[in-house]
């Protein structure tokens, strides 16, 4: 996992490379809002935000 997108996505909806999105998206990380992508759940997020800090 490419740590520097995933944190991006951990702190607000944003813009990610399209080939990082996708390897985001097929862990079950991020979901697409739009043009941009999204934690795919809060419960995710307070998780990686505590281990990835």
């Amino acid at each position: 996992m490419n740590y520097p997108y995933f944190r991006s996505v951990l702190r607000k909806s944003c813009k990610i490379d399209s080939a990082q999105a996708f390897k985001l998206r097929s862990l079950g990380l991020i979901e697409f809002q739009g043009n941009e992508v999204k934690c795919l759940c809060n419960l995710y997020r307070l998780y990686f935000q505590d281990r990835l800090s």
